[in-house]
């Protein structure tokens, strides 16, 4: 029962992911995000909790397959400097 709240962690940050590139496009670079809580599901698991682990590392590379199928048109859209900026923003928090 403890994974469950180890699981959640990666989990809702993925769903946080595909609410954003809902609400402001894939074209943002919003979906660098994934990456973080791909990391978070391999570093926040015991050695005998390997079933939620792989829950917890799959779910981000699902997200970001079905991405750029499933999200559809963006509710708000930018000027291409915008974009640029956006960009730069997003790869430089999920760095961090």
């Amino acid at each position: 029962m403890r994974s469950l709240g180890r699981v959640m962690l990666p989990a809702i940050g993925v769903t946080n992911c595909i609410l954003a590139v809902k609400l402001i496009g894939i074209d943002t670079g919003v979906e660098l995000f994934l990456l973080p809580c791909a990391l978070l599901g391999t570093l926040l698991f015991r050695t005998n909790e390997r079933i939620a682990m792989v829950a917890a590392v799959a779910w981000p590379f699902i997200a970001y397959l079905f991405l750029d199928r499933a999200g559809g048109e963006p509710l708000r859209t930018y000027a291409s400097d915008e974009y640029r900026s956006i960009i730069a923003i997003h790869a430089l928090a999920s760095d961090v």
